[in-house]
Parts: C-alpha cells; structure tokens; sequence
C-alpha cells in the first residue's frame, strides 16, 4: 500500500477522533478522546505567550502622588 494514499485518511481519523470522538465513541474511547484533547489543548495554548494586562492608568496614578507631598 503506497504510503501517500494512506496518510490523508489516517489524518482525518485522528482529528475526528480528537474533535469528536467523546461524544459518538463508545465508553473507554470518549474518554481517551477527550483526555487527548485536553491535552493537545494545553500543550497549545502553553506555546501562546501569557499577557498580563497592566492598568492603563498606572502612570497617571504615579505622577499624580509624586506631585501631593
């Protein structure tokens, strides 16, 4: 079996399964479908980088209380 051919199916069978599999697949497969997905979730989700939101009126409060003795 040429190897070309089969790799866009084996492909599609792993994105149904990790997409959509815990809600069609029987018992012990939805939940390796769902812990799959958990997972792959993560890991994506740890490669964005955090943003931590500062208060935009930060400096205005710091020159304000440098001005008041």
């Amino acid at each position: 079996m040429n190897l070309k051919k089969l790799t866009l199916p084996v492909f599609f069978v792993m994105i149904v399964f990790i997409g959509f599999g815990d809600r069609f697949l029987p018992s012990p497969l939805n939940q390796m479908s769902y812990s799959a997905r958990t997972s792959v979730n993560r890991f994506l989700m740890g490669l964005a980088p955090s943003f931590r939101a500062e208060r935009p009126d930060g400096n205005t409060e710091k020159a304000v209380n440098s001005l008041n003795p």
